[in-house]
């Protein structure tokens, strides 16, 4: 079982990914003090600290003896939505390197960054990529790297959402999880491989709710049609979270005329 250090931790998703197959988180840094309280509600055992990872010295928890660090740097920088499609540089990306500095200091097993694919290859002021300067930085401190981008989709998600992960480690090899969701489209598609998850897959026990209602505490539709559905009851008490947006009427007939897999972009210019 590893002992985990989660940097950047936001409200504890990296952290609870690894704790449901078995190890432990032993402390988040997060700035954000609502984030911070989301962990301090969902690991109770942890040592949440929060304060701007730039200020604490990773000597200071090095006594801990971490066997893992994971995090997610801040991605707006590397993001094609963020200010870097203007051609500008954003200070956020430093943070990668403070990241970096936490694991030449505390020296763990392995560390896991995860961050939106654009770290793959966004460059530096210098006309360097950031990866380049990572791989580099990582071989000075006797560590391996190896990356890939991942759609959570491909592991049970019912969310196309990509991401790169770029894994540290130091003696034993190292590889990323193969996929368990596929569909007929990919490659990949085996008799083993699960199908993947839907929307209408996850919510569909759902009681619906329209513009401005309020559904937390309504009962469920049906019992369970799926394992999704199995997974996020274990343990519920039951709806939260299900309070509708009051939205204008202008934006619910432009979301009326968006086709499935279709976006905004896709809307005649009167609904745009």
């Amino acid at each position: 079982m590893f002992k985990i250090l989660d940097l950047f931790a936001g409200s504890g998703g990296f952290s609870l990914g690894f704790e449901l197959i078995g190890h432990k988180t032993h402390t988040h840094i997060e700035i954000d003090k609502y984030a911070s309280e989301t962990i301090k509600s969902n690991f109770a055992k942890s040592n949440v600290i929060v304060d701007d990872i730039r200020f604490i010295d990773p000597k200071s928890l090095s006594r801990n003896k971490f066997d893992l660090i994971i995090g997610g740097p801040p991605c707006q920088g590397f993001s094609v939505a963020g200010s870097s499609q203007y051609g500008i540089q954003d200070s956020r990306n430093e943070l990668v390197f403070h990241f970096l500095n936490f694991v030449q200091q505390i020296k763990p097993k392995l560390a896991i960054m995860e961050n939106v694919p654009g770290v793959l290859t966004k460059k530096s002021k210098d006309g360097e990529t950031f990866l380049n300067l990572i791989e580099k930085i990582a071989t000075e401190m006797n560590y391996k790297t190896k990356y890939t981008t991942i759609n959570a989709k491909n592991f049970g998600v019912p969310q196309s959402r990509k991401r790169a992960f770029i894994a540290f480690y130091q003696n034993n090899e190292f590889s990323f999880p193969e996929w368990t969701h596929s569909d007929e489209n990919q490659k990949t598609l085996l008799d083993n491989f699960q199908k993947l998850v839907t929307v209408n897959d996850a919510i569909s026990d759902l009681p619906i709710v329209k513009s401005g209602e309020k559904g937390s505490g309504l009962e469920y539709k049906c019992p369970p049609k799926n394992k999704f559905q199995q997974f996020c009851r274990k343990d519920s008490k039951g709806i939260t979270n299900h309070d509708a947006m009051r939205h204008t009427d202008r934006l619910l007939e432009r979301f009326k005329i968006i086709e499935p897999g279709k976006s905004l972009k896709d809307v005649p210019i009167e609904h745009g």
